[in-house]
């Protein structure tokens, strides 16, 4: 059940951003058709839904042919390459590698609201009462169950983003018939929830080595898999990850990763926030759940 409440989650971050109306000159609010997105000058930019983003020499970008491809969709066109979108296919609309093709970046659209609703009313989730929130008939109880959600967030100093996020997310839920109480913790106390398994969705922040290797978030049984994440698949996959020698080991091993990853879900990526790396000697213990402070205790470093 938690597998399908991330990927429903998964789905409306994509639904929301889609679902954003463009101001009129005068003001007003108006609904226009999806619009792909431009490359300028090493810049990708969509400004329906508002994201981008500038890569250095280093990085090339995929061309609309590539794209068409990578989405199994026949289109000769950047306009055949839209209407795929439109119609729902799942769609790549911008892809980029660098390091021969070890590191890459990608923006993929989908019409997923049916989809998801689907599932849910599979699962015997269903707004029988069309009261906005979907209910479901315990097997154990035989009594009516809410689908409602426990949503922590913890508390970043002068910095509401995260909140606001948060509240984003609960009212994109709520549209498919999710109900989340969205409450505010401090970093302790939400670290505290998620060693004890005690939520349903957290909102949280991680630190990742310059290293590619998240196996302290997915490997089975680590101490930072809060989600309780187990596949012997994924377990193999980092131990030939750890093993590997030549480069070209080392990428097939992180691309089966990323693959794998993509396919099961273990939780939802939402962004990436720029910070800087002094050292890659450990100078401080904030390795798990970022913390507000992190380059705190750096004053008392030594080599």
């Amino acid at each position: 059940m938690r597998r399908i409440l991330a990927l429903v989650l998964a789905a409306l971050m994509l639904l929301s951003m889609a679902a954003c109306g463009k101001k009129d000159g005068d003001g007003g609010d108006s609904q226009s058709g999806f619009q792909r997105g431009t490359i300028e000058n090493g810049i990708y930019t969509n400004t329906f839904v508002g994201i981008g983003c500038e890569l250095s020499d280093d990085w090339t970008y995929y061309t609309d042919e590539q794209l068409a491809e990578l989405s199994g969709v026949v289109a000769e066109s950047s306009e055949e390459m839209q209407k795929a979108m439109e119609d729902g296919k799942s769609t790549y609309d911008m892809f980029a590698s660098a390091m021969e093709g070890l590191v890459t970046i990608n923006v993929v659209y989908e019409d997923l609201g049916a989809l998801y609703g689907k599932l849910l009313d599979e699962a015997g989730w269903t707004d029988y009462d069309e009261n906005g929130v979907r209910t479901t008939v315990r097997a154990d109880t035989g009594k009516l169950a809410r689908m409602h959600l426990r949503f922590y967030v913890y508390e970043e100093q002068e910095n509401s983003v995260r909140v606001e996020v948060a509240n984003r997310i609960a009212d994109a839920l709520m549209q498919v018939g999710i109900e989340c109480k969205v409450e505010t913790l401090t970093y302790k106390e939400a670290r505290d929830k998620l060693k004890a398994g005690s939520y349903d969705l957290c909102l949280a922040a991680f630190n990742i080595d310059f290293t590619p290797d998240p196996g302290y978030l997915l490997i089975s049984g680590n101490n930072c898999n809060y989600m309780r994440y187990k596949s012997t698949e994924m377990d193999n996959l980092f131990k030939t990850l750890r093993a590997a020698q030549e480069e070209s080991a080392y990428r097939a091993a992180l691309q089966s990763i990323q693959t794998l990853f993509w396919n099961d879900c273990p939780f939802v990526c939402l962004y990436y926030r720029n910070g800087s790396v002094l050292t890659r000697k450990m100078f401080t213990d904030a390795r798990d759940v970022r913390e507000p402070e992190v380059l705190r205790g750096i004053e008392t470093f030594k080599k």
